[in-house]
């Protein structure tokens, strides 16, 4: 064959065919074909196939998404082998967001809804602003991937942003292979986080590994103490939306 073969089957979920075309570009790899059926499908405990319906649906049968992919063909076994890293590693990222995707909506409309008491020394009207960005982006324009609390902690030379694992969701959740460390905050950096603007909008330093290859988008939003004093943000990543 002139090609070589990518054969996935995997639960069916948003961003498939976005995200393993993203995975064969960035390994420089054309596509010639892409097929994408779904199925409703049944399996024993042990994963095997018993079953697979076009038509007729049984209420114990799951809906997976089968994809085969014709590249250009690639027989080095170190690339093939690091290929299919790549692709184990963007489906699970896939997963993560898409499983969090509920929770993390919810978690925008919540802090929304916080927002409704007012936040010390931060003006009405910015809040108002916030508020109605948050709502705005939980109504499907924003595509939420993650979102993770942290806190600020000052010290005489600098800050510390720490994360708060145990709030992590979608692509910021933590894993128990890599522990989340501060981020040491200096200079004009340092200035911006103690500031009292309730909104971070920006880019992230990172790729998205979901649905389009582009810089993920970052809102934060800050937490504040009774004086007025910011103590910390919660911070979503995604993509705004077309």
């Amino acid at each position: 064959s002139a090609h070589t073969i990518i054969a996935v089957i995997t639960d069916d979920m948003p961003f498939l065919v976005d995200s393993l075309n993203i995975v064969c570009a960035q390994s420089g790899l054309a596509v010639h074909l892409l097929a994408h059926p779904v199925f409703s499908v049944t399996r024993d405990r042990r994963g095997r196939l018993t079953g697979v319906f076009l038509d007729t649906t049984p209420a114990a049968a799951r809906t997976e998404s089968w994809q085969f992919i014709e590249v250009d063909r690639e027989s080095d076994s170190q690339r093939l082998a690091a290929l299919e890293q790549r692709i184990r590693a963007t489906l699970d990222d896939v997963s993560r967001a898409t499983r969090d995707w509920r929770r993390m909506r919810d978690r925008a409309l919540a802090i929304a809804g916080e927002l409704a008491t007012g936040l010390p020394g931060v003006p009405a009207r910015e809040v108002r602003e916030t508020q109605a960005l948050l709502r705005w982006m939980a109504d499907n324009h924003f595509t939420l991937l993650g979102y993770r609390e942290y806190r600020l902690r000052r010290w005489r030379h600098f800050d510390q942003l720490e994360p708060q694992p145990e709030t992590g969701l979608g692509l910021l959740r933590s894993s128990r292979r890599r522990r989340e460390r501060p981020i040491e905050l200096r200079g004009e950096v340092r200035d911006f986080a103690r500031a009292q603007d309730p909104l971070i909008i920006t880019k992230a330093n990172s790729v998205s590994t979901v649905h389009r290859a582009t810089y993920l988008d970052y809102v934060g939003v800050k937490l504040f103490d009774a004086a007025g004093h910011v103590t910390g943000e919660r911070r979503f990543i995604g993509l705004w939306t077309s």
